[in-house]
């Protein structure tokens, strides 16, 4: 029965990591920006967000319930390498640290599924700006034409910020919203989404600013 209790007990710690960790990126970030006063975030739980964390629910599920069988194994093998005094020793912490692999291939899947839609988008802008920085680059050529306007006011430093996501009603696709705001005043709102199963930069425009 205490076997049961703790299979159980994995499993649902793994739902409920998955859970918190689809979250973070939405309801986490607006309680720390509200709490910090900053009014860069207001992301709302995205569908498209309940679906990848409903798929990290299951790795998590699967992986909760491999770690609670194979820690009643483990247990056993460390409490066999313990120490004549019946204490825990090196190798029975060592025993024990099998059950880490499977946290890091855990942590992986959640990254992948939950984090790389958000943070793949704030990458390439980045890439792309810093591309259209240099003055050997050319803009039409690279397909980015649309910041030779800008080129100018492209300072090395700026601040992004992954601004949520929109529909396309013509088609299923999603276009992410990055926006830029330079130390020269600029401020871009790029739009990124997926051509051809690949993700792109579609297009930048200044956003103006209150004065």
């Amino acid at each position: 029965r205490s076997a049961l209790v703790s299979v159980l007990i994995w499993i649902a710690a793994g739902i409920a990591i998955a859970w918190v960790a689809g979250h973070v990126p939405y309801e986490g970030v607006n309680l720390i920006a509200s709490l910090s006063g900053a009014s860069e975030a207001n992301h709302p739980f995205y569908l498209f967000a309940v679906g990848l964390t409903g798929i990290s629910m299951v790795i998590g599920l699967l992986i909760g319930l491999f770690v609670g069988l194979l820690q009643l194994i483990l247990v056993e093998r460390a409490w066999e390498a313990s120490t004549r005094s019946h204490r825990a020793g090196w190798r029975s912490a060592l025993a024990l640290c099998w059950c880490l692999p499977l946290a890091g291939v855990f942590a992986f899947a959640a990254d992948t599924v939950i984090n790389a839609p958000i943070r793949n988008p704030v990458v390439d802008v980045a890439w792309t700006i810093d591309r259209a920085r240099q003055p050997v680059i050319d803009l039409q050529a690279e397909g980015v034409s649309f910041l030779y306007p800008y080129r100018n006011q492209l300072t090395s430093s700026y601040t992004l910020y992954w601004n949520g996501a929109q529909s396309d009603p013509a088609s299923t696709e999603l276009t992410d919203i990055v926006e830029a705001v330079f130390d020269s005043g600029l401020r871009l709102r790029c739009q990124y989404g997926g051509v051809g199963g690949h993700g792109m930069v579609l297009g930048c425009s200044a956003v103006k600013t209150a004065p």
